[in-house]
């Protein structure tokens, strides 16, 4: 809907700044920073989601080897895992850090290449077909 002014220039009709709907904008430091505490609730979220606190400890452990080994004592999951009392298993450390990084990228140094892990899992079956084929 359109109007005219005092000045005889077409104006729109509804006075209203559609601008202010969209709020604010958001500065370079604070979507940065928005952007850490997304990232920081992502991983406390993958940390603290076992049951067991020993789970969620040694999970903490595990993600501090893989991106500061020098915070741990330990230099590998299969020792951290061996710290651990009341049941943390090397496997299920392993398989924790593979969906983090699976789910955000990046490879922890301490763990075999995928394309390893593929060809373990393929021998692995091939193994387990051949004794049931024998028996």
């Amino acid at each position: 809907m359109t109007a005219i002014d005092e000045n005889g220039h077409t104006v729109s009709a509804a006075l209203f700044d559609y601008a202010a709907l969209d709020g604010a904008k958001e500065s370079d430091d604070d979507q940065l920073w928005r952007e850490r505490a997304e990232t920081l609730a992502v991983v406390l979220q993958w940390l603290t989601a076992p049951k067991k606190t020993v789970s969620v400890g040694m999970r903490t452990k595990a993600l501090a080897l893989w991106l500061r080994p020098s915070l741990v004592e330990e230099d590998s999951l299969q020792k951290i895992a061996g710290s651990a009392e009341g049941g943390c298993c090397k496997a299920a450390l392993s398989h924790a850090l593979l969906e983090l990084q699976r789910r955000y990228g990046g490879h922890a140094p301490f763990q075999k290449p995928s394309r390893m892990r593929a060809i373990y899992s393929r021998s692995r079956i091939a193994s387990f077909q051949s004794r049931q084929a024998q028996a």
